[in-house]
């Protein structure tokens, strides 16, 4: 192990980093978080949506594929297709669940929700690198957020429900705030289960 990390300090190593091997985030956690992370999601949504673990553990796999699509585009573009990549897994959860409209919802929830945080991630830690910031540090620093967020965004949810009107128990019911997007995302599911018969009759002329 010692001979490894010097070799990195000597330039052996990777030739595009530059944290010294006592700064960096081990391989072993962040492997580690992100299959605890798989198997709570999996143990979490499987009972809530009724969806077969095998379908999120699909979902979850091609929720990275599409990640690593989505950093790359922010990365040179400083844009990030979160949407579109969502809608990618929901064409291939068209094949693989067809006829479900919650999974099919819910896998492209997973997918387009990796590809955030993994862009948001690579932000993070790119403005980290120009400041000299240690990645170790950071990774400590989006535990404590990750961990906090969780409260957080409850609290904040029901405060907003309760100041506007809202319910959010049995289904989305808010005058005020009619959540567009929601809209697109469930069009979407819907035209890949009855396909084509979906599009109103002035799509199909496109």
């Amino acid at each position: 192990g010692g001979g490894g990390g010097a070799a990195a300090e000597d330039g052996g190593g990777d030739p595009l980093e530059v944290a010294p091997p006592s700064q960096l985030v081990p391989a072993r956690w962040w492997l580690g978080g992100l299959g605890a992370s798989a198997l709570l999601c999996v143990a979490i949504v499987a009972p809530l949506f009724s969806i077969p673990a095998w379908q999120l553990l699909v979902s979850i796999c091609l929720s990275c594929l599409l990640a690593v699509l989505g950093v790359r585009a922010l990365g040179q573009t400083d844009l990030e297709p979160v949407s579109a990549l969502g809608k990618l897994s929901q064409i291939a959860f068209a094949v693989l669940a067809p006829g479900h409209l919650v999974t099919n919802l819910v896998a492209g929830a997973i997918a387009e929700a990796g590809a955030m945080q993994a862009g948001d991630l690579m932000q993070d830690l790119k403005a980290g690198h120009l400041l000299g910031a240690s990645p170790r540090a950071q990774f400590y620093a989006q535990l404590i957020g990750s961990s906090a967020s969780v409260l957080v965004t409850v609290a904040a949810f029901n405060m907003y429900t309760s100041a506007y009107g809202c319910a959010g128990e049995a289904g989305w019911e808010c005058e005020q705030f009619q959540a567009p997007v929601a809209h697109v995302w469930k069009d979407m599911a819907v035209l890949m289960q009855q396909g084509v018969a979906a599009l109103p009759p002035s799509a199909l002329a496109f």
